[in-house]
Formats: structure tokens, sequence, C-alpha cells
């Protein structure tokens, strides 16, 4: 989440200054008619004292109230101009730095369960940890793989999720597939160690998830 609010705050900014734009014209249109009040106030008291002044004509102020509407007008249509064109070139680098956030998330996920499964092996008579490879990496056990106090656990926390699809699952097969099986989570591989990400798709880089 603080990634994405910090890739995304050009387009809050804009998105502020369409607003300030909106409030600017609405307190532009509120003095005008503040204006018009004063001059019809200020017509009716030289009435009454009899005094001769040149005032504006009613025509003189409406050319002045559209001159103003127009200039105003203008105004906010050159920020939503902009702001749309910023929004059109800005949006698609939003996109693929979100992109790269979960790519390099999703890798260093992969990295922490890896690192993890060849510790296991290492303690544990060269086996890989087995079908039950969530318990035995993320509480203690014998040598042998049975739960225990000896050895391990070999992640501190719960088992990772996978970045891109929000899934813990571990989905376990005995020899890894050419593709990903579509379930979402992770595959792992009981007789090889192998563990990848059982996800489709491609990171920014072009590389295909399963293949990280």
């Amino acid at each position: 989440m603080p990634e994405l609010i910090a890739s995304w705050w050009p387009v809050i900014l804009v998105l502020g200054g369409l607003l300030a734009g909106g409030v600017k014209l609405l307190l532009t249109l509120t003095q005008l008619r503040e204006a018009r009040l004063q001059i019809r106030v200020l017509e009716q008291r030289l009435e009454e004292d009899g005094k001769m002044v040149v005032l504006p004509t009613p025509e003189e102020t409406q050319r002045v109230g559209r001159r103003t509407w127009s200039r105003v007008a203008g105004l906010l249509l050159l920020t939503l101009f902009l702001g749309t064109a910023f929004l059109m070139v800005m949006v698609p680098q939003f996109n693929t730095t979100s992109s790269e956030h979960e790519e390099a998330a999703l890798a260093s996920a992969l990295a922490t369960i890896r690192r993890a499964a060849e510790m296991y092996k290492i303690q544990h008579m060269d086996h890989y940890p087995d079908e039950r490879v969530v318990e035995q990496l993320t509480t203690k056990t014998t040598v042998a793989g049975e739960p225990g106090d000896e050895l391990g656990p070999y992640l501190r926390r719960s088992f990772p999720q996978n970045p891109i699809d929000k899934l813990d699952v571990v989905h376990i097969v005995s020899r890894m597939p050419d593709a990903p099986t579509g379930a979402g989570g992770w595959l792992y591989s009981s007789e090889t160690g192998e563990f990848r990400a059982n996800t489709e798709g491609k990171g920014s880089s072009g590389t295909d998830y399963f293949d990280l």
C-alpha cells in the first residue's frame, strides 16, 4: 500500500489541482456577484443623494462579466487539458512501476523460501522437505523431518504469500510441470525441492513469473 500511494502521488496532485481550479472558479463567480451588488447599492445611494456620477451602464457591466466568465472558463479548460495530458502520459508509467514492485516482491519471496528449503536439506541428511513442506519449514522438526524440537523453524513467520495472487497455498507435485497450473499460490516438487510461483503472466522485465 505505501508503494502504491508513492507511485500515484502525481495523479493525486493533478486531481487536487483540478479541484483547486474548480474552487477558484466558484470564488471568482462569487466575487463577481458581490461586485454587481455593490454597484447597485452605490447607484441607489447616489440617486438618493442627488449626485451625478458616471457609473458603468448595465451593458458595460455585462461585458465585464462576460470577459470574466471567459477568462475563468479558459483557465479551467486549460487546467483540465493539462491534467488530462499529464494522466495520459504518466498512468502507463505508474502501471509499470506497480508491476516492477510486484515482480521484485515475488522474487524476494521465492528467494526466502528457497533458502529455507536449502537450509532444511543441509540439516536433514540431504533431504528436501516432503509434502509437509509448509509445516516442516515453519515449525521445529527432528532430523528425520518429524515434529520435534531439534531443528528449525526455517521460516520464522507464517508461510509467505504469493505477492501476485495473495495466496499462500502450496501445491505439491512429484516433478515440476513446464507451466503453471492456474490454481495460484506456489508449486513445490517434493522430489527435486524445486519451488516456483504457480502464476501466469509476465513481470515488467518480460520474464514469466513462473520462471523467476
